[in-house]
Protein backbone atom coordinates (compact mmCIF):
# COMPACT_ATOMS: atom_id res chain seq x y z
CA UNK A 1 0.00 0.00 0.00
CA UNK A 2 1.27 3.66 -1.33
CA UNK A 3 -0.35 6.78 0.20
CA UNK A 4 -0.59 8.52 -2.95
CA UNK A 5 -2.44 11.67 -1.58
CA UNK A 6 -3.02 13.11 2.02
CA UNK A 7 -5.00 15.72 3.03
CA UNK A 8 -5.25 17.66 6.45
CA UNK A 9 -8.37 19.61 7.53
CA UNK A 10 -8.15 21.68 10.54
CA UNK A 11 -5.42 18.87 11.95
CA UNK A 12 -3.11 21.00 14.66
CA UNK A 13 -1.11 23.62 13.27
CA UNK A 14 -2.61 22.96 9.15
CA UNK A 15 -6.14 24.15 8.23
CA UNK A 16 -5.90 22.54 4.81
CA UNK A 17 -2.61 20.92 3.66
CA UNK A 18 -2.55 18.46 0.57
CA UNK A 19 0.25 16.72 0.11
CA UNK A 20 0.94 14.34 -2.93
CA UNK A 21 3.54 11.51 -2.76
CA UNK A 22 5.44 10.04 -5.61
CA UNK A 23 5.79 6.38 -5.21
CA UNK A 24 9.42 6.88 -4.20
CA UNK A 25 11.38 8.53 -1.86
CA UNK A 26 9.61 11.69 -0.51
CA UNK A 27 11.85 14.36 1.63
CA UNK A 28 9.80 16.97 3.52
CA UNK A 29 11.27 19.90 5.03
CA UNK A 30 10.89 23.37 6.31
CA UNK A 31 11.56 25.76 9.06
CA UNK A 32 11.27 24.81 12.82
CA UNK A 33 7.44 24.48 13.76
CA UNK A 34 6.03 24.84 10.52
CA UNK A 35 4.21 21.66 10.90
CA UNK A 36 6.29 18.59 9.71
CA UNK A 37 5.97 15.89 12.27
CA UNK A 38 2.14 17.03 12.16
CA UNK A 39 1.93 15.65 8.59
CA UNK A 40 3.73 12.00 10.64
CA UNK A 41 1.35 12.18 13.39
CA UNK A 42 -1.55 12.68 11.55
CA UNK A 43 -0.76 9.58 9.48
CA UNK A 44 -0.20 7.67 12.80
CA UNK A 45 -3.48 9.08 14.09
CA UNK A 46 -5.66 7.66 11.47
CA UNK A 47 -3.77 4.71 11.20
CA UNK A 48 -3.21 3.65 14.81
CA UNK A 49 -5.85 5.01 16.85
CA UNK A 50 -4.17 4.09 19.63
CA UNK A 51 -1.20 6.09 19.67
CA UNK A 52 -2.55 9.58 19.97
CA UNK A 53 -5.19 8.89 22.53
CA UNK A 54 -4.26 11.78 24.47
CA UNK A 55 -2.95 14.47 21.93
CA UNK A 56 -5.19 16.99 20.92
CA UNK A 57 -5.98 16.67 16.93
CA UNK A 58 -8.12 19.58 16.62
CA UNK A 59 -7.15 23.04 15.41
CA UNK A 60 -7.09 25.64 17.62
CA UNK A 61 -11.10 27.20 16.91
CA UNK A 62 -11.93 24.52 15.04
CA UNK A 63 -14.71 22.04 15.59
CA UNK A 64 -13.78 19.12 12.92
CA UNK A 65 -10.57 17.45 11.74
CA UNK A 66 -10.47 15.12 9.48
CA UNK A 67 -7.31 13.00 8.03
CA UNK A 68 -7.42 11.96 4.44
CA UNK A 69 -5.98 9.44 2.41
CA UNK A 70 -5.83 8.20 -1.14
CA UNK A 71 -3.88 5.12 -1.84
CA UNK A 72 -2.90 4.08 -5.20
CA UNK A 73 -5.50 1.48 -5.71
CA UNK A 74 -7.72 4.84 -5.54
CA UNK A 75 -8.99 3.37 -2.35
CA UNK A 76 -9.74 6.57 0.01
CA UNK A 77 -9.32 6.46 4.13
CA UNK A 78 -10.67 8.98 6.30
CA UNK A 79 -10.86 9.51 9.76
CA UNK A 80 -13.04 12.50 11.05
CA UNK A 81 -13.60 13.92 14.34
CA UNK A 82 -15.96 16.16 15.94
CA UNK A 83 -16.83 17.45 19.84
CA UNK A 84 -19.91 14.31 19.07
CA UNK A 85 -18.36 11.69 16.80
CA UNK A 86 -15.42 10.01 16.18
CA UNK A 87 -16.04 7.74 12.46
CA UNK A 88 -13.96 6.64 9.48
CA UNK A 89 -14.90 6.50 5.77
CA UNK A 90 -13.87 3.86 3.48
CA UNK A 91 -14.46 4.92 -0.44
CA UNK A 92 -13.76 2.05 -2.59
CA UNK A 93 -14.95 3.23 -5.86
CA UNK A 94 -18.68 4.31 -5.99
CA UNK A 95 -19.13 2.98 -2.64
CA UNK A 96 -18.50 4.81 0.52
CA UNK A 97 -19.11 3.10 3.91
CA UNK A 98 -18.89 4.87 7.54
CA UNK A 99 -17.87 3.11 10.56
CA UNK A 100 -17.71 4.28 14.17
CA UNK A 101 -14.16 4.63 15.58
CA UNK A 102 -14.87 2.78 19.00
CA UNK A 103 -12.57 2.37 21.39
CA UNK A 104 -9.01 2.44 19.90
CA UNK A 105 -8.93 0.04 17.51
CA UNK A 106 -9.20 0.37 13.54
CA UNK A 107 -12.26 -0.97 11.64
CA UNK A 108 -11.60 -4.25 10.66
CA UNK A 109 -12.49 -3.71 7.08
CA UNK A 110 -9.61 -0.92 7.04
CA UNK A 111 -7.32 -3.03 8.74
CA UNK A 112 -8.05 -5.76 5.88
CA UNK A 113 -7.02 -3.13 3.23
CA UNK A 114 -3.89 -1.84 4.96
CA UNK A 115 -2.58 -5.06 5.81
CA UNK A 116 -0.53 -4.20 8.60
CA UNK A 117 -0.84 -3.40 12.31
CA UNK A 118 1.29 -3.09 15.22
CA UNK A 119 3.31 -5.74 16.61
CA UNK A 120 3.28 -6.44 20.92
CA UNK A 121 6.23 -7.25 22.66
CA UNK A 122 6.24 -7.33 26.54
CA UNK A 123 2.98 -5.27 26.24
CA UNK A 124 4.63 -2.98 24.22
CA UNK A 125 2.95 -2.37 20.38
CA UNK A 126 5.95 -1.61 17.78
CA UNK A 127 4.93 -0.17 14.48
CA UNK A 128 7.32 -1.16 11.81
CA UNK A 129 5.75 0.86 8.85
CA UNK A 130 6.28 4.19 10.37
CA UNK A 131 8.63 5.74 13.35
CA UNK A 132 8.76 8.90 15.57
CA UNK A 133 10.52 12.21 14.84
CA UNK A 134 12.97 11.22 17.69
CA UNK A 135 13.41 7.79 17.47
CA UNK A 136 16.43 5.87 16.81
CA UNK A 137 17.04 3.74 13.20
CA UNK A 138 14.85 0.32 13.69
CA UNK A 139 14.76 -0.85 16.88
CA UNK A 140 18.25 0.77 18.11
CA UNK A 141 17.18 2.50 20.93
CA UNK A 142 15.53 -1.32 22.17
CA UNK A 143 17.94 -4.03 24.07
CA UNK A 144 18.36 -6.83 22.58
CA UNK A 145 16.45 -9.37 24.48
CA UNK A 146 13.57 -7.05 23.27
CA UNK A 147 14.96 -7.39 19.58
CA UNK A 148 15.17 -11.15 19.89
CA UNK A 149 11.92 -11.32 20.67
CA UNK A 150 10.67 -8.94 18.31
CA UNK A 151 12.55 -11.13 15.61
CA UNK A 152 10.97 -14.16 16.91
CA UNK A 153 7.72 -12.97 16.91
CA UNK A 154 8.65 -11.97 12.68
CA UNK A 155 10.02 -15.14 11.65
CA UNK A 156 7.59 -17.06 14.15
CA UNK A 157 9.77 -18.48 16.43
CA UNK A 158 8.39 -17.24 19.56
CA UNK A 159 5.70 -20.22 19.23
CA UNK A 160 9.05 -22.42 18.83
CA UNK A 161 10.03 -20.80 21.89
CA UNK A 162 6.56 -21.01 23.97
CA UNK A 163 6.59 -24.94 22.72
CA UNK A 164 10.31 -25.36 24.26
CA UNK A 165 9.42 -23.21 27.27
CA UNK A 166 6.16 -24.96 27.43
CA UNK A 167 8.27 -28.46 27.47
CA UNK A 168 10.72 -27.24 29.88
CA UNK A 169 7.96 -26.43 32.56
CA UNK A 170 6.39 -30.12 31.48
CA UNK A 171 10.06 -31.89 32.42
CA UNK A 172 10.14 -29.87 35.29
CA UNK A 173 7.18 -30.85 36.44
CA UNK A 174 7.58 -34.33 35.26
CA UNK A 175 10.81 -34.61 37.37
CA UNK A 176 8.72 -32.82 40.55
CA UNK A 177 5.82 -35.86 39.76
CA UNK A 178 8.60 -38.18 39.58
CA UNK A 179 10.28 -37.54 42.91
CA UNK A 180 6.72 -36.93 44.31
CA UNK A 181 6.24 -40.89 43.04
CA UNK A 182 9.00 -41.98 44.74
CA UNK A 183 8.76 -40.36 48.46
CA UNK A 184 5.33 -42.30 47.74
CA UNK A 185 6.20 -45.46 46.66
CA UNK A 186 8.65 -45.34 49.44
CA UNK A 187 6.00 -44.17 51.92
CA UNK A 188 3.52 -47.22 50.80
CA UNK A 189 6.38 -49.49 50.99
CA UNK A 190 6.72 -48.31 54.81
CA UNK A 191 3.44 -48.88 55.53
CA UNK A 192 3.01 -51.93 53.88
CA UNK A 193 5.50 -53.14 56.22
CA UNK A 194 3.62 -51.69 59.04
CA UNK A 195 0.61 -53.51 57.45
CA UNK A 196 2.32 -56.70 57.70
CA UNK A 197 3.50 -56.35 61.36
CA UNK A 198 -0.44 -55.39 61.97
CA UNK A 199 -1.51 -58.11 59.99
CA UNK A 200 0.43 -60.64 61.92
CA UNK A 201 -1.23 -59.02 65.25
CA UNK A 202 -4.63 -59.14 64.02
CA UNK A 203 -4.33 -62.82 63.62
CA UNK A 204 -3.43 -63.16 66.49
CA UNK A 205 -6.08 -61.05 68.13
CA UNK A 206 -8.69 -63.00 65.50
CA UNK A 207 -7.82 -66.30 66.52
CA UNK A 208 -8.31 -64.91 70.18
CA UNK A 209 -11.40 -63.41 69.24
CA UNK A 210 -12.72 -66.68 67.86
CA UNK A 211 -11.94 -68.86 70.88
CA UNK A 212 -13.44 -65.55 72.70
CA UNK A 213 -16.70 -65.80 70.29
CA UNK A 214 -17.41 -69.20 70.61
CA UNK A 215 -17.07 -69.07 74.36
CA UNK A 216 -20.33 -66.21 74.13
CA UNK A 217 -22.33 -67.99 71.61
CA UNK A 218 -22.25 -71.01 74.30
CA UNK A 219 -23.10 -68.97 76.85
CA UNK A 220 -25.57 -66.95 75.14
CA UNK A 221 -26.95 -70.40 74.03
CA UNK A 222 -27.24 -71.20 77.90
CA UNK A 223 -28.26 -67.47 78.58
CA UNK A 224 -31.70 -67.85 75.96
CA UNK A 225 -32.34 -71.07 78.11
CA UNK A 226 -32.32 -69.80 81.48
CA UNK A 227 -34.49 -66.89 79.90
CA UNK A 228 -37.05 -69.56 78.42
CA UNK A 229 -37.30 -71.41 81.80
CA UNK A 230 -37.25 -68.06 83.95
CA UNK A 231 -40.45 -67.31 81.56
CA UNK A 232 -41.87 -70.42 82.21
CA UNK A 233 -41.11 -69.90 86.25
CA UNK A 234 -42.60 -66.51 85.51
CA UNK A 235 -46.25 -68.16 84.25
CA UNK A 236 -46.22 -71.01 86.60
CA UNK A 237 -45.83 -68.56 89.51
CA UNK A 238 -48.90 -66.29 87.97
CA UNK A 239 -51.12 -69.74 87.75
CA UNK A 240 -50.50 -70.84 91.69
CA UNK A 241 -51.26 -66.48 92.58
CA UNK A 242 -54.26 -66.91 90.13
CA UNK A 243 -55.31 -70.29 91.58
CA UNK A 244 -54.70 -69.20 95.31
CA UNK A 245 -56.67 -66.41 94.65
CA UNK A 246 -59.62 -68.46 93.41
CA UNK A 247 -59.66 -70.84 96.65
CA UNK A 248 -59.52 -67.79 98.90
CA UNK A 249 -62.92 -66.50 97.28
CA UNK A 250 -64.41 -69.91 97.11
CA UNK A 251 -67.40 -70.10 99.55
CA UNK A 252 -68.26 -73.11 101.11
CA UNK A 253 -72.02 -74.28 100.90
CA UNK A 254 -73.38 -74.73 104.26
CA UNK A 255 -75.06 -78.07 105.03
CA UNK A 256 -78.32 -77.22 106.03
CA UNK A 257 -78.74 -75.19 102.80
CA UNK A 258 -77.42 -79.10 101.22
CA UNK A 259 -80.12 -80.56 102.95
CA UNK A 260 -83.23 -77.68 101.63
CA UNK A 261 -81.97 -78.50 98.09
CA UNK A 262 -82.18 -82.45 98.97
CA UNK A 263 -85.89 -82.15 100.33
CA UNK A 264 -86.44 -79.56 97.51
CA UNK A 265 -85.48 -82.46 94.92
CA UNK A 266 -87.42 -84.72 96.36
CA UNK A 267 -90.43 -82.64 96.70
CA UNK A 268 -89.80 -82.78 93.00
CA UNK A 269 -89.96 -86.28 92.28
CA UNK A 270 -92.91 -86.56 94.56
CA UNK A 271 -94.69 -83.72 92.29
CA UNK A 272 -93.48 -85.21 89.16
CA UNK A 273 -94.94 -88.76 89.88
CA UNK A 274 -98.10 -86.92 91.35
CA UNK A 275 -98.25 -85.45 88.40
CA UNK A 276 -97.67 -88.75 86.16
CA UNK A 277 -101.03 -90.71 87.83
CA UNK A 278 -102.88 -87.13 87.31
CA UNK A 279 -102.19 -87.32 83.71
CA UNK A 280 -103.17 -90.86 83.49
CA UNK A 281 -106.52 -90.15 85.35
CA UNK A 282 -107.19 -87.06 82.37
CA UNK A 283 -106.52 -89.63 79.98
CA UNK A 284 -109.25 -92.12 81.71
CA UNK A 285 -111.85 -89.08 81.90
CA UNK A 286 -111.38 -88.64 78.36
CA UNK A 287 -112.29 -91.89 77.34
CA UNK A 288 -115.10 -92.38 79.96
CA UNK A 289 -116.30 -88.65 77.85
CA UNK A 290 -115.86 -90.18 74.60
CA UNK A 291 -117.64 -93.72 75.65
CA UNK A 292 -120.82 -91.11 77.29
CA UNK A 293 -120.67 -89.77 73.97
CA UNK A 294 -121.35 -93.36 72.27
CA UNK A 295 -124.62 -94.24 74.91
CA UNK A 296 -127.91 -94.76 72.92
CA UNK A 297 -130.84 -93.83 75.45
CA UNK A 298 -133.51 -96.38 74.65
CA UNK A 299 -136.63 -96.90 75.76
CA UNK A 300 -137.22 -97.67 79.42
CA UNK A 301 -139.98 -97.47 82.15
CA UNK A 302 -140.41 -94.80 84.63
CA UNK A 303 -138.46 -96.82 87.18
CA UNK A 304 -135.82 -97.60 85.08
CA UNK A 305 -135.43 -93.95 84.22
CA UNK A 306 -135.15 -93.14 88.06
CA UNK A 307 -132.70 -95.33 88.67
CA UNK A 308 -131.09 -94.24 85.95
CA UNK A 309 -131.78 -90.73 86.97
CA UNK A 310 -130.29 -91.95 89.88
CA UNK A 311 -127.11 -93.01 88.85
CA UNK A 312 -127.01 -89.94 86.49
CA UNK A 313 -127.08 -87.51 89.23
CA UNK A 314 -124.69 -89.69 91.27
CA UNK A 315 -122.18 -89.33 88.03
CA UNK A 316 -123.07 -86.05 87.75
CA UNK A 317 -121.74 -85.82 91.43
CA UNK A 318 -118.78 -87.85 90.45
CA UNK A 319 -118.27 -85.61 87.42
CA UNK A 320 -118.59 -82.28 89.88
CA UNK A 321 -115.54 -84.40 92.01
CA UNK A 322 -113.79 -84.87 88.46
CA UNK A 323 -113.64 -81.39 87.78
CA UNK A 324 -112.62 -80.57 90.84
CA UNK A 325 -109.86 -83.02 90.75
CA UNK A 326 -108.71 -81.26 87.36
CA UNK A 327 -109.09 -78.22 88.82
CA UNK A 328 -107.15 -79.35 91.59
CA UNK A 329 -105.01 -80.89 89.00
CA UNK A 330 -104.40 -77.58 87.42
CA UNK A 331 -103.23 -76.00 90.46
CA UNK A 332 -100.58 -78.42 91.52
CA UNK A 333 -99.55 -79.00 87.52
CA UNK A 334 -98.88 -74.47 88.27
CA UNK A 335 -97.30 -75.28 91.71
CA UNK A 336 -95.56 -78.04 89.93
CA UNK A 337 -93.96 -75.53 87.08
CA UNK A 338 -93.22 -73.19 89.65
CA UNK A 339 -91.45 -75.37 92.25
CA UNK A 340 -89.84 -76.80 88.87
CA UNK A 341 -88.80 -73.16 87.57
CA UNK A 342 -87.17 -72.49 91.50
CA UNK A 343 -85.49 -75.77 91.44
CA UNK A 344 -83.89 -75.61 87.80
CA UNK A 345 -82.34 -72.48 89.82
CA UNK A 346 -81.01 -73.98 92.58
CA UNK A 347 -79.69 -76.65 90.70
CA UNK A 348 -78.04 -74.51 88.22
CA UNK A 349 -76.71 -71.92 90.91
CA UNK A 350 -75.32 -75.46 92.42
CA UNK A 351 -73.77 -76.50 89.23
CA UNK A 352 -72.31 -72.98 89.11
CA UNK A 353 -70.95 -73.46 92.62
CA UNK A 354 -69.41 -77.02 91.88
CA UNK A 355 -68.14 -75.28 88.36
CA UNK A 356 -66.02 -72.62 90.18
CA UNK A 357 -64.73 -75.23 93.39
CA UNK A 358 -61.96 -77.31 91.80
CA UNK A 359 -62.48 -79.63 94.49
CA UNK A 360 -65.70 -81.26 95.08
CA UNK A 361 -66.83 -80.57 98.88
CA UNK A 362 -68.31 -84.08 99.20
CA UNK A 363 -66.23 -86.72 97.46
CA UNK A 364 -63.10 -84.76 97.63
CA UNK A 365 -62.09 -84.92 93.77
CA UNK A 366 -61.85 -82.93 90.92
CA UNK A 367 -65.13 -81.65 90.51
CA UNK A 368 -66.53 -83.52 87.06
CA UNK A 369 -68.37 -80.32 85.93
CA UNK A 370 -65.28 -79.01 85.23
CA UNK A 371 -64.71 -81.48 82.41
CA UNK A 372 -65.12 -79.80 78.34
CA UNK A 373 -68.46 -79.97 77.01
CA UNK A 374 -69.97 -80.41 80.38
Amino acid sequence: MIIKELILTDFQKHKHLVLNFSPDTNVIYGRTDCGKSTIIRAIRWALYPSELRGDVVKREGSKKTSVKMVLDNNIIIERIKTSSTNSYKLSIGDKTDEFNATGNKLPEEIAKIIKFAPIEIDKENVILNISNQLSLPFLMDKSGSFRQKFFNKLTGNDIIDRAFQSFNKDLLQVGRDERTEKERIEELVNQLKLVKTDKDKLSKVYKEFGILLNSVKEKNKRYEKLTSLLNNLEEVCEDIRVCSERIRIIKIIDKEKIKILEQNINKFNTLTSLNNKFLKVDNDLIDVNYKLKKIIIPEINDKKLSKKIDKFINLEKLNKKLIQIITDKENIIIGLASVTIELQQLNDKFKKMLKEMDICPFYNKPCPLNEEGK
